[in-house]
């Protein structure tokens, strides 16, 4: 079962369950992008629907009955989510909300509902996407950080409550890879352009991701964090933080020096 099938890591991660001969059940809001993906697919998923993940009882419902007509839950991919970039003090209550409901509690349902079905059936893998963001600090993108801190720290600890469970638990925690998620990402006295600018690294294809994805699950990693970029950010984050939050400083004062266009 995948979520957020339709763009992104979630299609290629969709193309590639396909390909392999998966028995996958693939939703999305969009359900017409998601019916558009599916074609480019080699392999025929076994049911494609309309959930958004924010609606709880729907998706929950939507585990809960593709398990019982299916016997079992082998794998749960909560990968829906969306960005918001912009500095803290622009943010507004109604933009927290939104990012918590669409990244932290749609993963919590989906946790939820798949975790007490697969510890009646014989257990299945429970795999959520988070981001290095989850397990760095970034300027430009607290409310989104904030949210992925939440995803792993949920991820780590069903680790352990699943463990005797037959449970298994990946948190997935990619860099900055190539998909719609900066042009789509609502955006608070910045642009896309200026986002993308600050990086200091080429975007990762997301066929890649899938790999690096699928690989990590194989592998029953606790924490998938890809690619080198990613490796390394966190690697230094946690050997030499004041290093780290310079870097970060000086990308925010990059970002503050651009001049302002039109509307921001």
């Amino acid at each position: 079962m995948l979520t957020g099938a339709a763009s992104g890591i979630g299609r290629a991660l969709a193309a590639t369950l396909c390909e392999a001969g998966a028995r996958l059940h693939a939703s999305d809001r969009d359900f017409e992008a998601l019916q558009q993906a599916s074609l480019s697919w080699r392999g025929t998923p076994a049911s494609l629907s309309r959930i958004d993940v924010t609606e709880s009882a729907a998706l929950r419902a939507w585990i809960r009955e593709t398990g019982e007509v299916e016997g079992r839950i082998d794998f749960l991919f909560s990968n829906a989510g969306i960005g918001m970039a912009g500095e803290f003090r622009y943010m507004t209550p109604e933009d927290w909300n939104q990012i918590i409901r669409v990244n932290l509690d749609s993963v919590f349902h989906g946790c939820h509902e798949a975790f007490q079905f697969m510890a009646s059936h014989g257990g299945g893998h429970l795999v959520n996407t988070a981001s290095m963001l989850g397990l760095t600090p970034s300027p430009l993108a607290s409310l989104y950080s904030a949210a992925k801190y939440g995803v792993i720290g949920l991820s780590e600890t069903l680790a352990i409550e699943g463990r005797d469970l037959n449970i298994r638990v990946s948190a997935v925690c990619p860099g900055y890879i190539a998909t719609g998620i900066f042009e789509k990402a609502p955006k608070r006295e910045t642009t896309t352009e200026d986002m993308l600018s600050l990086l200091p690294w080429k975007l990762y294809p997301a066929e890649k991701a899938a790999y690096q994805i699928l690989q990590g699950v194989a592998a029953r990693r606790r924490l998938i964090v890809f690619p080198a970029h990613a490796r390394f950010g966190v690697w230094l984050w946690r050997v030499w933080p004041s290093l780290y939050s310079s870097l970060n400083r000086r990308l925010l004062e990059k970002h503050r020096s651009m001049p302002k266009k039109k509307g921001q």
